[in-house]
């Protein structure tokens, strides 16, 4: 059921996360990397980052998926405050992580 769309409009449809469906309810940004989507089932709201592959000039990544998977454990290592990491799937091309309501890092 996984869907992609290199234009990041997953607006309304439904992703797989772990296997269990979720609805893609509002686009919350586009990054070097990868689409943030906010996502619904009936007891979690998880971020679903859907991986693109556009090229970015000042980056290489070997593996995005995997690059920020051991990102997320390197930080939390050091002690650093992150959102859980929900899922991710280096085949499917997504991570998902706990959703944090407020603003972004970049807005303050």
């Amino acid at each position: 059921m996984q869907i992609s769309d290199k234009c990041g409009n997953l607006m309304g449809t439904v992703v797989d996360i772990s296997e269990a469906p979720y609805r893609v309810s509002a686009f919350l940004g586009r990054g070097k990397a990868a689409y943030s989507y906010l996502v619904t089932d009936d007891e979690r709201v998880p971020v679903y980052k859907k991986f693109h592959d556009e090229k970015v000039e000042h980056y290489t990544f070997s593996n995005k998926v995997l690059s920020k998977v051991d990102a997320f454990a390197r930080i939390r290592a050091a002690g650093g405050l992150m959102s859980d990491l929900v899922s991710f799937s280096d085949e499917g091309g997504y991570l998902a992580k706990e959703y944090i309501e407020g603003p972004t890092a970049a807005a303050l």
